[in-house]
């Protein structure tokens, strides 16, 4: 066996790095979605002993054990990342809304549907000493001409952070409480500008962010504009929500990022541009290396880029891969793209480790693989033609879109229902339409309005620009209206989602026949999927909210006004268009609930028959075997609980 495992191993020795980087997200993945009890120092330990191990092997043929060795190691390195990372967060949250009068300095600026939103940090309040950094939106009645800098003093009703409303839903408190923001909120006055403050460089790139934006908005409007502010510097908060709904819904959200397609544009121009303005050149032409000036010329403008654009995470991801292209250009070596993307998944993982399970890295990543993956297959079925006329041109561009739309779609089908509950069935068709309008219409025009703004000749590209953008919303809304253009899928079990990840890196990283051995992980995931069933209740203590599911209705007890948006979220993870809000808080009563197939029955002192028995109060006990306990009495997690079968809280 192990002869047999050596051989292969042999056979795929330059692959074996993308399953070092795999096991080393994999130990992320596990330390945030485990409890794991291991400390740093434990972790520490773990890795000097496999290091040991490794150095023993060294002199050794076995290269089976070499390799699992360097993957436990990873898979520790993982560990000890996501550990330190999550001790240096020391975000005291605030834990119940309240009104506070405080100053502070503007750390960045968004604009959005209503106004702008605004951090601020730095805090000082006479009542609140712990408070240090906080997140205000700006309604159109209290919005100013604000500066990245500002030091200014404000009145705002402050909110705890929301966590996720249902089970393994995404959890957006986490997430800022990573970013050190202790509160959300809203201003009931027009802040008062204390100071201006606008010298440093950031704050130089934030009024270069600003300027663009103002001109987007000036010359498009508020719907085109913000389109093309989404693309061109990664402010997408104010896109409004039928638009950005539409792309969602048809399977185009990705074309609203700034991400691979604009970094490359961005590299390209300086590359040929840089190169093609030294040859003028003649001494530098025949006594410098102008292949490499023009190559550390484009990192720079790229890098540039990335900061005007917002540093999101595709745009860093993007901006990695480009660099090690460039750098390997330099050196005059051929990059290797599968290892580019575990390079700069690594890099991005390594800091801020919580990103794994962040939508936008996921889908980032996974739509690069399965495109790099997917290349080879590609240029020995299509490109291997020689013609070169118009027909035959053609043809193969059209095949290529489909082509890479299908398997970009297929491949992030499983992390799309799994985050958004939905999948667009047009997503091919509008792809069609939308990714060759942002390849050789919208990026370029975009890009070179950019180039153009500081000489103010930017008014022609600008429109044309809108122009295109315009069909891109006019196809979107077309598309998005046909008969079943969206699935709704309802959540889907996070262990098939692990399951299909294996399988699809499995297929991605190998090369040769062990690598179909994938497909059957995918099959297996499919299976968990497909047995997955949905909690029957769940209990959401933090939002005092209890739903009941009833057969294709949904109940949800709660005494408290919902936001439209809970409820579509809602329906959404449930994938039930049917579902009736009923006024009563069920944490607070005895109450036996009997439904169409079941029963449910809420702290009853006494143990009556009951399909489920939920206790929420940690003084009634029942010998009931159906009875449900929640382990956790101040858990703010929600909890689910299922009735078919044996009920327990997690």
């Amino acid at each position: 066996m192990f002869s047999t495992t050596n051989r292969i191993l042999e056979t795929e020795y330059h692959h074996l790095s993308l399953c070092y980087f795999f096991s080393f997200a994999l130990g992320i993945i596990c330390f945030f979605t485990q409890d794991f009890a291991l400390t740093i120092e434990s972790c520490l330990v773990i890795c000097l002993l496999l290091i040991s191990g490794l150095y023993l092997k060294k002199t050794q043929t076995n290269i089976t054990l070499q390799f699992i060795l360097s993957c436990l190691l990873m898979f520790n390195i993982g560990l000890i990342a996501s550990q330190y990372r999550i001790s240096q967060i020391n975000t005291n949250i605030l834990q119940q809304e309240k009104i506070v009068n405080f100053t502070g300095t503007v750390q960045y600026i968004k604009p959005n549907l209503r106004g702008q939103q605004v951090t601020i940090g730095s805090i000082s309040a006479k009542h609140n000493r712990e408070l240090n950094k906080v997140r205000i939106n700006l309604g159109s009645k209290t919005q100013i001409d604000l500066n990245k800098g500002d030091l200014v003093q404000m009145r705002a009703r402050l909110f705890p952070l929301s966590s996720n409303l249902l089970p393994n839903s995404f959890n957006f408190g986490f997430y800022l409480k990573t970013q050190g923001i202790q509160a959300t909120g809203y201003a009931l006055q027009k802040p008062y500008i204390l100071k201006h403050n606008s010298t440093n460089f950031e704050q130089k790139i934030f009024q270069a962010r600003r300027h663009i934006y103002n001109k987007l908005i000036t010359l498009l409007g508020v719907k085109t504009g913000n389109f093309a502010a989404a693309i061109l510097i990664g402010e997408t908060k104010a896109i409004p929500e039928n638009v950005a709904s539409n792309m969602r819904d048809t399977g185009v959200a990705h074309i609203l990022s700034v991400s691979g397609l604009h970094l490359s544009l961005v590299a390209l121009i300086c590359f040929v541009c840089s190169r093609a303005l030294l040859n003028f050149s003649n001494y530098l032409a025949y006594n410098t290396n102008i292949k490499l000036i023009a190559a550390f010329i484009s990192i720079i403008g790229s890098f540039l880029y990335l900061l005007i654009s917002g540093s999101n995470i595709a745009a860093t991801r993007a901006f990695i891969m480009t660099s090690i292209f460039m750098l390997a250009t330099m050196i005059g070596r051929s990059p290797y793209p599968l290892r580019s993307v575990s390079i700069a998944a690594f890099c991005i993982l390594l800091f801020l480790p919580e990103y794994v399970l962040h939508p936008s890295f996921q889908l980032s990543f996974t739509a690069v693989l399965c495109l790099i993956s997917g290349y080879n297959l590609h240029q020995t079925n299509i490109l291997k033609q020689n013609s070169k006329s118009i027909y035959s041109t053609c043809k193969i561009y059209l095949f290529t879109n489909i082509y890479t739309s299908l398997l970009a779609s297929i491949a992030t089908a499983p992390y799309v229902i799994f985050h958004f509950y939905k999948f667009a069935n047009y997503s091919v068709l509008m792809n069609l339409i939308a990714v060759p309008l942002m390849s050789f219409c919208i990026m370029p025009l975009a890009l070179l309005s950019l180039f153009l703004m500081p000489l103010d000749l930017h008014y022609t590209a600008l429109k044309s620009m809108g122009f295109f953008i315009d069909l891109v919303i006019n196809a979107s809304e077309y598309v998005v209206n046909l008969p079943m253009a969206v699935l709704n899928l309802g959540s889907i079990s996070p262990i098939s989602l692990m399951v299909y990840s294996i399988g699809f890196c499995w297929i991605c990283f190998w090369q040769y026949r062990i690598k179909y051995l994938g497909i059957l992980i995918i099959i297996i995931s499919i299976f968990v999927t497909l047995f997955y069933q949905k909690p029957d209740v769940i209990i959401n203590k933090k939002q005092q909210i209890i739903s009941l599911k009833d057969q294709n209705k949904i109940l949800l007890y709660s005494n408290q006004k919902l936001s439209a948006f809970t409820i579509n979220y809602w329906q959404s993870w449930y994938g039930i268009n049917d579902i009736e809000h009923l006024k009563e808080n069920l944490f607070n009563q005895n109450k036996l609930i009997k439904l169409s197939s079941h029963s449910v029955s809420f702290n009853y002192s006494k143990c009556i028959s009951a399909d489920l028995m939920v206790v929420t109060s940690k003084y009634l006990r029942c010998n009931n075997k159906n009875a449900a306990y929640l382990k956790d009495y101040d858990t703010q997690q929600p909890v689910g609980l299922g009735i078919k079968t044996n009920p327990s809280a997690e």
